[in-house]
């Protein structure tokens, strides 16, 4: 389990050490892209690679061995050009995932873990809570079939995937939120639940703004006041602009611009996202298949 110590706790948030396979980083901290830690010359304590995952993707992975072989040599391959000695691996999913079989989330711990990420995610896609907590559960099988020694992290997008997640906070290195979405009561849950708890926050995704929140309620200064430790923003590859932009011109009508102006941050190559979940199917929008991959 990641060891995560709070030393100051008080009305404005908390600060603390948080040692992930004997490398320490010090909260509240940013932890960047790994496109930007190769940029820099102060390289920073820990780094993220941001993975999108869709259903042809995870065809591929489940049903053609020599491309999920390729697919994860390019993984490990970028993971080990990340310089910073606490990387991390984060998949965000497209809506057209509705679930995982056991035998693509153990792909994808494996994956992790091959690649040497410092914590082991267990992915969440669009799944209800009672889904997710099936993942949880195989998770922790999975941990202590193979003896990883990297701590596990659960993902809580709704404040019903935190109350099940505290359940199994003995067996967890840490807790992620995705912040794609504002969500306050998921929010404010964490700084009741879990702020007077030695137990590692990370928020995923995040935002430089969310178009639910106004005057002087930027997130940039409220987010560490829940709670939460450490931060990563949204990233977007040019595969994934193209699959936002095909998506994008199959809706009519003014829809499209207000979409559009929703996510042009991410669709102009910036690292943050207003609101951003990933294309999904919305009132005039051709039908997408969605499967459990």
């Amino acid at each position: 389990m990641s060891p995560f110590v709070v030393e100051v706790n008080d009305a404005h948030g908390r600060q603390g050490v948080l040692d992930v396979g004997g490398a320490s980083v010090r909260t509240p901290a940013y932890i960047p892209p790994d496109g930007f830690c190769r940029g820099v010359t102060n390289v920073p304590d820990a780094g993220v690679c941001d993975l999108w995952f869709g259903r042809m993707d995870g065809e591929r992975l489940r049903l053609h061995p020599d491309e999920r072989e390729r697919m994860e040599n390019a993984v490990c391959e970028r993971m080990n050009r990340l310089p910073s000695p606490v990387r991390l691996l984060h998949f965000n999913f497209f809506t057209d995932v509705v679930g995982l079989r056991q035998e693509s989330l153990t792909a994808l711990l494996l994956l992790q873990h091959r690649a040497g990420a410092g914590v082991v995610e267990i992915p969440r896609v669009y799944c209800t809570t009672g889904m997710y907590e099936q993942a949880v559960l195989d998770a922790l099988a999975w941990q202590r079939h193979t003896g990883c020694g990297a701590p596990l992290m659960g993902i809580a997008r709704t404040a019903d995937d935190l109350m099940m997640l505290e359940r199994y906070l003995p067996h967890l290195g840490g807790i992620g939120l995705d912040c794609r979405r504002l969500d306050k009561p998921l929010l404010y849950l964490v700084r009741r639940k879990l702020k007077h708890q030695d137990v590692r926050v990370h928020a995923f995704s995040f935002p430089c703004s969310y178009s639910g929140m106004h005057g002087r309620e930027m997130p940039g200064m409220v987010i560490h006041w829940f709670g939460v430790d450490t931060v990563s923003s949204l990233t977007l590859s040019e595969h994934v602009r193209q699959h936002f932009s095909t998506t994008l011109s199959g809706i009519g009508g003014g829809k499209g611009h207000e979409i559009v102006n929703e996510i042009r941050p991410c669709l102009s190559g910036a690292s943050c996202a207003s609101s951003v979940r990933g294309p999904e199917r919305r009132s005039g929008e051709r039908r997408q298949r969605s499967a459990v991959v």
